[in-house]
């Protein structure tokens, strides 16, 4: 899922947000920043003509080294040494002069960069106007910076899929990397500061998850192999993707199942063989609402049912409920002594049951009976076992 140039341009500011929403609410505004300077590189005839410059890590990676040169230069600027021409860094980056003029007289001074270059004939070298602290001209401040750094920690939750690489480079892209030149955090690494932990997050084979993820955006069937839980044997089924979600650190593949002519959800780790991709495509149901499905349970399995549960917990795992946004639905009601009543409004109740006797005895089931009932059961079955 490489994100080219004019792929780059035509995203939105919306949809850029959505990239990253996985992540932490600040960075929209950071990351929107840079793209939105980015876009603007199509207002002028100069940045028309940029905008077919390739936009890869390499031409970042040698914009940053140019970059450092220039500012080396401006602090020595009679010393030899200290030249930025288009001779020396062909040679340092193995392309041609024509390229490395391309950065200096055309793509560094336009946005995102803004930067202001000049060729210096006396001195024979391109150089700075004026001093150039950071590249992107001090965009970010120490908290958007933060908020940047913590973003990029919460990628890992994609470790294990083919995307975790892809998207660390389209992040890189939209901070243009710089994310290099925090030297606010006083010697430390990110890692130091920050760290995401996904403990007993769901195996996945990478090539299961790129055959989903291109049935998903090309609308095709898809036959799989697929272990039930609670079935001996696997069964082959055609199904039609629609939503790939990631629910208690296990990815779930929403899809209709032409075998049992339902909606289900499938768990990407139980897939016994690669999905194969069929050559018949399928139009998505208009009435399908991704994040209605997936926000009506307490976990993996969704039904269809409009189910209010009320619990009352005690006042000693009270605070367990009040420290997390268990549910969309969640309305938490504080009692006299401390307790508190919850309710949540769910389509199933099988996660919601394990949730439930996860509390022991300090939680109490008010409604619905089927809960109380199930609770009850499960119970007498630990007892007797």
């Amino acid at each position: 899922m490489r994100l080219g140039s004019d792929h780059a341009k035509a995203l939105t500011q919306k949809e850029v947000a959505r990239i990253l929403s996985i992540t932490i609410q600040e960075v929209k505004t950071a990351e929107s920043t840079a793209l939105l300077l980015i876009n603007k590189a199509s207002q002028t005839e100069k940045t028309r003509k940029a905008a077919s410059f390739p936009r890869t890590d390499k031409a970042v990676d040698r914009i940053f080294a140019l970059h450092a040169a220039l500012q080396k230069q401006y602090k020595n600027p009679t010393h030899p040494g200290c030249k930025v021409t288009a001779t020396k860094f062909a040679e340092i980056f193995q392309v041609n002069e024509k390229t490395v003029r391309d950065y200096l007289s055309l793509r560094m001074q336009i946005p995102p960069y803004n930067l202001p270059l000049e060729w210096n004939s006396a001195l024979g070298t391109w150089r700075y106007r004026h001093e150039v602290k950071s590249i992107m001209g001090g965009e970010f401040n120490p908290d958007e910076l933060t908020a940047l750094l913590v973003a990029r920690e919460m990628l890992s939750i994609f470790r294990g899929t083919p995307f975790a690489g892809e998207l660390k480079e389209v992040y890189d892209r939209l901070t243009l990397k710089f994310l290099s030149e925090t030297h606010f955090l006083d010697k430390l690494s990110t890692k130091d500061l920050f760290s995401v932990q996904t403990s007993g997050a769901g195996i996945v084979e990478p090539t299961v998850f790129k055959t989903i993820t291109a049935g998903l955006i090309q609308r095709t069937k898809l036959q799989i192999t697929y272990q039930g839980k609670d079935r001996a044997e696997p069964t082959e089924r055609i199904i039609q993707p629609y939503h790939l979600a990631l629910i208690n650190n296990q990815w779930q593949l929403i899809a209709f199942c032409e075998l049992r002519k339902d909606w289900r959800n499938f768990t990407l780790s139980r897939f016994q063989k690669n999905p194969i991709l069929l050559l018949d495509r399928f139009v998505r149901s208009p009435s399908f609402n991704a994040l209605d499905y997936v926000g009506s349970s307490m976990g993996s399995k969704t039904g269809k049912q409009r189910i209010t549960a009320k619990l009352r917990i005690a006042k000693a795992g009270a605070h367990y409920v009040r420290e997390r946004n268990w549910h969309g639905s969640q309305i938490i009601k504080d009692l006299s002594d401390g307790s508190i009543e919850v309710t949540y409004r769910l389509s199933d109740l099988d996660d919601h049951v394990r949730w439930v006797l996860s509390f022991g005895s300090d939680c109490i089931v008010l409604e619905p009976r089927e809960l109380a009932e199930r609770i009850k059961q499960e119970a007498e079955k630990m007892v007797r076992n």
